[in-house]
Formats: structure tokens, C-alpha cells, sequence
């Protein structure tokens, strides 16, 4: 101090464009080992930042790009169910998100805006060494850990040749492959079809086989149109009524019909 009075401060900033740096040396004058602090800011792309509570604890989230803080909010309302289900784009804040926003509801397109408000510099790294005047004139060397976040150039390459070298007999087969799996989840699907039909029917089979005869004179009526309405305005009120299994079914009878003469297109 009685030395550099003015500032113990050294910074170093690197240019745009500069030619990658292995290293530099600072010279002072003294005479007495001292206390420093080396501060790195670490230069990360895309950059990084600093998420600040209450949204970080919300979001478990402490240091992320701008894309990744935004992904893990967005999970978080997934999640919890925060979806207006009227207004798929409307997002409806629980009370923790509400309180940190200032806000009870928000358009998904204005969150990102509401995040930057929660984003600050990411923090550096600072390394705690003691200049000594002690050791010889070539000291021992020392070192210090810092993790980065750097892109797997190696796997990146190791994929795209792999994805290079599928030959199109590799294509087909993976094709086909895509094809059977399709075929088996829609198996699956129609397994559990019938086994709910059947628990229903084994469960109360008198109550299943009244409302099953209902239902299905119903639906005759409306695919026929014997009623003379065809569709009951009632129906016409429920959203869900078009939703219903049996409406393709009714579409390709009523087209096959028409098709064949049998029905007089209305």
C-alpha cells in the first residue's frame, strides 16, 4: 500500500477480434508477500447469466442462458398446470409466480420480457493467491480448477459421421422398424379399448347392456338421420359431441351411402 496508494487494481480486457492469449506477467516493485485476488470473467456463447431470487428458487435455476432460464420456467408452468385451458397462450401464475412478477397473468409471448427482469451478469470466478517474495526466483507453478461449459466437438463429429455413414439399406430398415412400432402402440391402444368394454360389461352387465342399446340407437338415429333432425341441437351445444369415437365412423357410412345412391346428399 505505501507503494501503490493510487489503486492495487490490474484489469486486462481483451479485444474484439484479439488472437487467442496463453498468457501475460505483471511486474510490480515490493518487498513483502501479499494477499491477491484474481477475478476471471468467463466469456460463454451463448452468454450466460445470473438468475436472481425469487425466480431462481422457483425455478431451481441459479446460472443458465437466456434460452435455458426461459425452457426451465416453462416447465415449471407446464408442470403445475399454469395453461389457461380456454387460452392456451395465456399463462395464469401460481401465487409464487405472481408475487415475483408483480402479476396474476401474462401472454407466454411477454414472459420472456418478464425473465429479463430476474437476469444479471453471470458471477466470476475468483481465485484467492498470495504473491511471495519468499521463493526463489523460479517458484513452483500453481493451479486452479475452473469448469466451463464447452460444446463436445468430438461427439459432434462422431455424430454427423454416423448419421453419414447410414446407407440407404440402414434407412429402410430403421423406416421399417419406425412403421412396426407405430403398428404396436396402435395394438396396445386398442387392447386396452376392449378391455375397458370388457370390465365395463363385467362390472354391471344389465347396466352396461341398457346404456350400450341406448347409446347405439342413438347413434343409429343420427347417422341415419330417422329423426328427421339428424343431429339434436343439444348436441350441438357440447363441444365434445365431435370428439366422439363413433363420429368417423358415421362420416364414412353416411359418405358410403351417398356414395352408392342409398342416401340423397342433403
Amino acid at each position: 500500500p505505501s507503494l501503490y496508494n493510487e489503486s492495487n487494481i490490474i484489469e486486462w480486457h481483451r479485444f474484439p477480434n484479439q488472437s487467442p492469449q496463453d498468457g501475460f506477467e505483471i511486474k510490480r516493485r515490493g518487498d513483502m508477500s501479499v494477499k491477491a485476488r484474481i477475478i476471471l470473467h468467463l466469456e460463454h456463447f451463448p452468454e450466460h447469466f445470473k438468475v436472481v431470487n425469487p425466480l431462481a428458487d422457483i425455478i431451481s435455476v441459479k446460472e443458465e442462458t437466456r434460452v435455458g432460464i426461459i425452457a426451465a420456467l416453462w416447465n415449471y408452468i407446464k408442470m403445475n398446470g399454469l395453461q389457461d385451458k380456454a387460452h392456451p397462450t395465456l399463462v395464469k401464475f401460481d401465487p409464487r409466480l405472481a408475487q415475483a412478477f408483480q402479476i396474476a397473468e401474462v401472454p407466454f409471448n411477454n414472459i420472456p420480457e418478464l425473465v429479463n427482469r430476474f437476469l444479471m451478469p453471470a458471477d466470476p470466478v475468483i481465485l484467492h493467491h498470495i504473491i511471495s517474495v519468499e521463493q526463489p526466483i523460479a517458484p513452483n507453478m500453481q493451479a486452479f480448477d475452473i469448469d466451463v461449459d464447452m460444446d463436445d466437438v468430438f461427439l459432434k463429429q462422431k455424430m454427423n459421421q454416423a448419421l453419414l455413414s447410414y446407407s440407404s439399406e440402414a434407412q429402410a430398415t430403421i423406416s421399417t422398424l419406425d412403421d412396426e412400432m407405430a403398428q404396436a402402440a396402435q395394438s396396445i391402444r386398442n387392447s386396452k379399448l376392449k378391455r375397458d368394454f370388457l370390465t365395463s360389461f363385467a362390472e354391471d352387465p344389465q347396466k352396461f347392456i341398457q346404456t350400450w342399446i341406448a347409446s347405439q340407437s342413438r347413434d343409429l338415429e343420427v347417422i341415419l338421420g330417422d329423426d328427421g333432425r339428424g343431429v339434436r341441437d343439444e348436441d350441438l351445444r357440447r363441444s365434445d359431441f365431435f370428439r366422439l369415437p363413433w363420429v368417423k365412423e358415421a362420416v364414412q357410412v353416411y359418405e358410403g351411402l351417398r356414395s352408392s345412391g342409398a342416401l340423397k346428399a342433403r
